[in-house]
């Protein structure tokens, strides 16, 4: 197995209970609520996942396909991407490998309650469609267990059913959601056979990521990586020149010939690369480096797919999701059902008509209007543009601005990358609860950490917060936890942050696992003041 990156089993703190998702009884009733992160972005060098989840009204029942609008099952999305028949047809002989951090206990059993419920053929481990593995390929030892990114692979394993259902499916579970873990996975899922690999996960652009490029160049299947939840800018992995990057949208039924229509989503990222060179098959003019993104899938929470995932969740565990999560394995297994043809990132630029252009909607504010609207023909936010398995599409490379006239805008100024210094191998999987903590009085707080089945974790657990743009600590402990196990530790701040905690009320926490074979791991929680004791009244 080829070990390009440095292997790591030391998870990423991905706190118990911290799955932001809103419950909800079974789809297929608009979704209600705010939309919510499942994971919440991290520090340099750690990944999040790009999904977002909204609640469902209670006292529906699920239905086969949608009457009225979103949750979308696989009837939707195959009808929407114009792919029912390839999807009954074809699929045979593809292995669709999703990447994503920790271990979802109930992936497996989740996945065949979502695709029975949609009559979908069962995929399991004894009839060999399904196979699940550590970043390491092996069966036996899984990552320590997470409720947040638990509910980002069921995402990635439905989608990628709904799309197709004939296609085999590898999940492949990394040791944390350090770069490190989750870029070894995509080798591991290269070594064991995946014919496309998709990543639901990125972290914001930093100056050591061209330091991956070369293995990624080496994998030679076809990537897909999510852009991005948070609006206008670019995350890696989907700037690699070897991926394609896959924006998102808001797709709703229409009256036109097509039965759809999709508008570039608020959310998804997008732009110019600041470290990456520019490939050779795309040909923008106004960005110097590597453009953001290649094609487009449904991603807006608000019309978003439908979710079957159990794990640390109640209810009846169905969940609305949206995401460029959900976008990447649509693109994925898209690609599945045509077989070898797609190779690299270049098909989408030289076969235009597979895709449906996304003329409308935006992301954000930019320097050339390209990067950040969604235009006629090429544009960042939406890329070439959404499937169309018909090959009826009228996806374009041409970028152009409002007025339809070729955009000829100069291009940015790229930053020169800095390489970061050679990763070590690492060894254990630590994940850490994310649910909001409240002080004690006394200043004493409590963590609970599990352990993959791996090697037992034992290292430094340090809190810090940011103030300013700069890390404050805020206290830190030693933690054990033996192989396949879970503790809670507790830790003490000084008197000093208590009061700077109170000043606050709440603060935004990044905690970090240093183990003792030198890996690393990290995850966020929201750390709230003491709660006050309500004083007693006396009456004389």
């Amino acid at each position: 197995m080829a070990k390009l990156f440095a292997l790591s089993r030391l998870g990423a703190l991905g706190l118990v209970g911290g799955l932001v998702l809103l419950l909800a009884p079974a789809a297929h009733a608009a979704g209600s609520g705010a939309a919510r992160p499942l994971c919440g972005e991290l520090l340099t060098g750690y990944a999040h996942c790009d999904a977002l989840a909204r609640s469902l009204p209670s006292n529906i029942v699920a239905e086969k396909a949608s009457a009225s609008g979103p949750p979308y099952g696989p009837a939707d999305l195959q009808s929407a991407y114009q792919l029912a028949d390839k999807a009954a047809a074809n699929g045979a002989g593809q292995t669709v490998a999703v990447i994503d951090a920790y271990d979802d206990p109930s992936a497996e059993a989740d996945l065949g309650v979502y695709r029975s419920h949609y009559g979908l053929p069962a995929c399991t481990t004894t009839n060999g469609c399904f196979t699940k593995v550590n970043q390491s390929g092996l069966t036996g030892s899984t990552p320590a267990p997470n409720v947040s990114w638990s509910g980002e692979i069921a995402l990635d394993l439905d989608m990628v059913s709904a799309i197709c259902p004939n296609c085999k499916i590898l999940l492949v579970e990394a040791n944390s959601d350090h770069l490190t873990d989750l870029l070894a996975s995509v080798t591991e899922a290269k070594a064991l056979g995946a014919t496309q690999i998709s990543n639901s996960w990125g972290a914001d652009e930093f100056g050591g990521e061209s330091y991956f490029e070369t293995a990624l160049s080496l994998i030679g299947v076809p990537i897909t990586v999510s852009s991005g939840d948070s609006g206008y800018g670019v995350e890696y992995p989907a700037a690699s020149a070897h991926v394609t990057a896959v924006g998102g949208t808001s797709l709703k039924a229409s009256s036109n010939a097509r039965g759809w229509s999709e508008s570039a989503w608020s959310g998804t990222g997008s732009g110019c690369s600041a470290y990456i060179p520019k490939p050779s098959w795309q040909h923008d003019v106004g960005c110097a480096r590597r453009m953001v993104t290649d094609v487009s899938a449904v991603a807006d929470p608000y019309t978003g797919v439908a979710v079957y995932n159990s794990y640390g969740t109640s209810g009846s565990h169905w969940l609305q999701v949206g995401g460029t999560s959900a976008a990447a394995p649509i693109v994925a297994a898209s690609y599945a059902l045509l077989g070898g043809a797609v190779t690299d990132p270049s098909y989408p630029y030289t076969n235009p008509s597979s895709f449906n252009d996304v003329s409308t909607g935006s992301n954000g504010s930019c320097t050339a209007i390209y990067f950040c609207t969604g235009l006629v023909g090429f544009d960042g936010p939406t890329g070439i543009g959404s499937p169309n398995l018909a090959g009826t599409g009228d996806g374009s490379t041409t970028v152009t601005n409002r007025s339809g006239i070729v955009d000829t805008s100069p291009a940015p100024q790229p930053v020169t990358p800095v390489q970061p210094k050679p990763v070590s191998p690492l060894l254990s999987s630590v994940s850490v609860s994310s649910s909001p903590v409240h002080l004690a009085l006394g200043g004493h707080l409590s963590v609970r950490i599990a352990c993959g089945t791996g090697p037992a974790c034992r290292g430094l657990l340090k809190l810090q917060t940011k103030v300013r743009g700069h890390l404050r600590q805020l206290g830190r402990v030693h933690y054990y936890v033996g192989s396949g196990k879970h503790r809670s530790v507790t830790l003490r701040l000084s008197q000093a942050n208590q009061r700077f905690l109170l000043q606050h009320r709440a603060l935004l926490v990044y905690g970090t696992a240093k183990d003792s074979d030198g890996t690393s791991a990290q995850a966020r929680f929201r750390l709230h003041a003491p709660k006050q004791r309500k004083s007693r009244k006396h009456h004389s």
